[in-house]
């Protein structure tokens, strides 16, 4: 889980879990906050502005950026490596040798023992030898490539198999994110529909010492009715302060995973999640964990990590081959070269076979190795892992299910309960304190089945993560 994900979801499960959450009137018209100013989006936005703000995910992407641009760099040792140089050079002194002078000495003798003259070709021949220039300007162009260099294939495909897991891991970070950015939506909404609860239960508390008071005024209750209500009373504005604190917090959570230093409301409609009607089509949760396990990035990822460490040990092995390079290089001069041309070429095959390196080659394919097993053992567990998040998920979805029918009917009775309550003691019929009892259950039983909407809302949105599909604005209701 990544940090912004962890801080996040403990802020509200802390907040959340010592204040339950109440159900939210609207998610167009939520409670004001302590904020002169929050920025409000609606899920698919929210989504969106992750996809492009959110530094954890810029954090990710930047890391596959760099293995793409690794294994560029691994892929130059296969192809050509073209330089051009140029340099001016300024001898001590000049060192030259008269050709024309040895030709004519040759001739001479030559014509001095034989009675026919002959003369030499010298078209072909400079005049001067230079051995050594006194200055000079040369310049070349040259270029290498290698014709066969076994383990440089494997270290290319090995570090293409790690852009291709660099890319997994950021779609796995996206697919994490945009999950608790949308969980977080949901209960930053119920924390909102507890602030709205918490309200009115003030509100009531407040009429209710207003009745006592008036009854203990009349001679009507005793001064007892009038303290516990007051009690009451200040028990629901302290639970009204707590509320608005927790409030906040998720909206400023919420800003930070979206990189805003600032709160951030999502406006998902609470009231709208409710229990899915049965399907009677429903597949097998073996058949669902199968279905999840090629889809899940994190997967894929272990996958590409695996195909790097056997190709680097199919490089480790390749590392025994020999190799074979070809070069090319021309040169041009302002001072003609032995030949008595100012321009020359050089191509040379160059063959090399290590045969003792001290050991480094089988140190590598033993490292090789132990990496490969590690990569099998780590896809083994991810895939174990995923096929647990899928069940697990699953069940939590059923818990959150039948919680809220529960819920349901725990309000319903807590509401009627209370209206009943408060009509006999207005009557003088019920003592405050089964007053002041009905109505903190009815509001404990409010601020429940706004609770349970949020966690069965986090559990659809929790299930479809675990099966590895994309996050969208429709998909927890």
């Amino acid at each position: 889980m990544s940090a912004p994900r962890f801080l996040l979801l403990a802020t509200l499960a802390v907040g959340l879990g010592s204040i339950t959450p109440a159900r939210a009137e609207s998610a167009e018209a939520p409670p004001p906050s302590g904020f002169t100013r929050v920025e409000e989006l609606s899920l698919d936005e929210a989504l969106a502005r992750l996809d492009s703000d959110s530094p954890t995910l810029q954090q990710a992407s930047a890391r596959a950026d760099g293995a793409r641009a690794m294994a560029r760099q691994v892929a130059s040792a296969l192809l050509p490596v073209v330089a051009a140089t140029g340099s001016y050079t300024r001898n001590s002194a000049e060192s030259k040798m008269s050709l024309s002078s040895l030709f004519d000495g040759i001739e001479s003798g030559i014509n001095a023992a034989s009675p026919v003259q002959i003369t030499l070709d010298r078209s072909e021949v400079p005049d001067d030898l230079i051995i050594q220039p006194l200055q000079q300007w040369t310049g070349a162009l040259s270029a290498r490539v290698a014709l066969f260099a076994g383990n440089a294939y494997a270290d290319l495909a090995a570090a293409l198999a790690g852009a291709q897991a660099a890319d997994a891991t950021v779609d796995g970070v996206q697919l994490q994110l945009r999950a608790a950015l949308a969980q977080s939506a949901w209960l930053a909404a119920a924390a909102d529909g507890f602030v709205s609860a918490t309200e009115r239960a003030v509100t009531t508390a407040t009429e209710h010492a207003a009745s006592a008071e008036r009854g203990v005024g009349a001679g009507l209750f005793p001064q007892l009715y009038l303290l516990q209500a007051q009690t009451e009373l200040a028990a629901r504005q302290a639970d009204l302060v707590r509320s608005r604190a927790v409030r906040d917090r998720a909206l400023l959570a919420i800003g930070a995973l979206l990189g805003r230093d600032g709160p951030v409301r999502i406006l998902v409609p609470l009231d709208g999640i409710d229990v899915a009607p049965s399907s009677g089509d429903v597949g097998s949760q073996a058949d669902e964990v199968r279905a999840a396990i090629p889809r899940r990035p994190e997967v894929q990822a272990k996958q590409s990590q695996l195909l790097v460490a056997q190709r680097q040990r199919t490089s480790a092995w390749l590392r025994h081959a020999p190799t074979l390079g070809a070069s090319f290089a021309g040169f041009v001069s302002d001072v003609a070269f032995p030949t008595g041309d100012k321009a020359a070429w050089r191509f040379s095959l160059d063959l090399q076979w290590v045969l003792f390196d001290g050991g480094y080659r089988y140190g590598k394919l033993a490292e090789a190795r132990a990496a490969t097993r590690f990569a099998e053992s780590a896809l083994d567990e991810q895939k174990v892992t995923v096929a647990r998040e899928v069940r697990d998920a699953e069940r939590e979805l059923d818990v959150a299910e039948e919680a809220l029918r529960l819920s349901r009917v725990q309000r319903d009775t807590a509401a009627a309960a209370a209206a009943s309550a408060e009509r006999a003691f207005l009557a003088g019929t019920l003592g405050s304190m089964d007053s002041l009892d009905a109505a903190e259950r009815a509001y404990l039983a409010e601020v429940g089945e706004i609770d349970s909407r949020a966690r069965l809302a986090v559990a659809r949105i929790a299930v479809r993560r675990a099966q590895g599909l994309p996050e969208g604005a429709q998909e927890a209701q």
